[in-house]
């Protein structure tokens, strides 16, 4: 938002608080934060609305803040970007397990957005952590891989397969005693 916008919501607070008097300090403080809002069109209408909410002498941050956040419109969740979610295309998954179920299971190492993927060299380190880190946690044998979801889902289901036919269709994987 432009200082001059800013400026403008910082007077429309005053109009709206007559006997609100801060200091030169607070006051530069009040038009930093506002200035800090993308959409000044929404922090009008909140600072509209804070006013009918508000009992106090003068404006609050808090309430300012809480109305803005009301009036932001949010995208439903089915229209959030995926495509920025910086999926680094390397995984864990195990190898083996006591527990059938287990075998092909695989965590992908995320990152908050595209751009903050590591080096290549890190994501590996992050990776061999992570798989320590699952063994650990929940036994077998795990290993870093790299590939798409897709070769993911494809490698888990020739594991479970591989799993079923060597344990003679038992989902269980105990040792059939038909004889």
């Amino acid at each position: 938002m432009l200082s001059v916008e800013a400026d403008a919501i910082y007077t429309r607070l005053m109009d709206l608080w007559p006997d609100w008097k801060p200091a030169d300090e607070l006051a530069a403080f009040w038009v930093k934060q506002i200035k800090r809002y993308p959409d000044d069109s929404i922090v009008r209408q909140a600072v509209e609305a804070h006013r009918v909410d508000s009992v106090r002498r003068g404006p609050t941050m808090k309430g300012l803040a809480t109305q803005v956040a009301i009036l932001t419109p949010s995208k439903p969740h089915d229209e959030e970007d995926d495509s920025n979610r910086g999926i680094s295309g390397t995984y864990i998954q195990c190898a083996e397990h006591k527990t059938p179920s287990k075998v092909g299971w695989f965590v992908p190492l995320c990152y908050c957005r595209d751009d903050r993927v590591p080096p290549p060299h890190v994501v590996k380190t992050h990776a061999e952590g992570m798989r320590k880190a699952y063994a650990r946690s929940y036994g077998g044998e795990w290993r870093v891989v790299e590939g798409t979801e897709a070769e993911m889902v494809n490698a888990r289901d020739a594991m479970r397969s591989r799993q079923m036919t060597e344990s003679k269709g038992d989902p269980c994987g105990k040792e059939s005693t038909d004889g």
